[in-house]
């Protein structure tokens, strides 16, 4: 709850804006100036064609830190895949907060090597944890769900044996729904059964191709309390 509200992101701006005076955070004025002159603060940031405005200017520097540099091609790549500024106007707070947010990242990296995160138990954990993660989700995906086909006359069948799931009272009249208002529904159902017996027969081949063996004299003394 803490992570989702905003008391966390107060608190991680504060962070950032510490990490940017610690690593001596400046941007270059006349830089910046050149940058802005090139947006009408009317229009929305979207409706701008960087690579069309700044074709040879990629290469010029709108910040400096200790260790690394912003520029305007790195802004370019941050707008790019961050599209939360996308239908703000072009003013210079838009574009400023583009140039620090184009920054955050790399200088975050410089502290988490300056303080040697890859070595913390902690991070270590939760990034088995998200790969971990990423691999079952590719496994679901490409082994399972790819693999789900619901047919017309599955639906049909299921609609017609479980009609009591789909009736409601109006006027003391027990009605049904209609077979294409629950169709979506029932095909939701449908997969999600499915992908529950696939994941069942996936996990048991994987069971026979590699045994577990449990060591029942290990277990009785660990929990011989």
């Amino acid at each position: 709850e803490y992570n989702r509200g905003k008391l966390y992101k107060d608190e991680y701006n504060k962070y950032v804006a510490k990490t940017q005076k610690d690593l001596n955070y400046k941007s270059d004025p006349d830089a910046i100036k050149y940058f802005m002159s090139k947006f009408d603060s009317t229009k929305t940031f979207s409706t701008f064609n960087l690579d069309s405005i700044f074709a040879n200017d990629k290469a010029k520097v709108l910040a400096t830190y200790n260790g690394g540099k912003v520029t305007i091609g790195d802004v370019m790549d941050y707008s790019n895949k961050n599209k939360d500024m996308a239908n703000s106007f072009a003013n210079s707070s838009t574009l400023n907060s583009l140039i620090t947010g184009a920054a955050e990242i790399p200088m975050l990296n410089i502290v988490a090597e300056k303080e040697k995160i890859e070595k913390d138990e902690d991070y270590v954990d939760l990034l088995n944890e998200y790969q971990s993660g990423l691999i079952s989700f590719k496994i679901d995906q490409d082994q399972l769900w790819s693999k789900i086909k619901i047919t017309d006359a599955e639906l049909q069948n299921y609609y017609n044996s479980n009609k009591d799931k789909f009736s409601y009272t109006e006027n003391n009249e027990v009605k049904t729904k209609a077979f294409d208002d629950v169709k979506s529904e029932i095909s939701n159902t449908l997969q999600q059964n499915k992908f529950k017996d696939m994941e069942k027969e996936y996990v048991d081949g994987l069971r026979k191709k590699y045994p577990v063996k449990i060591y029942d004299n290990i277990l009785e003394k660990a929990f011989k309390e």
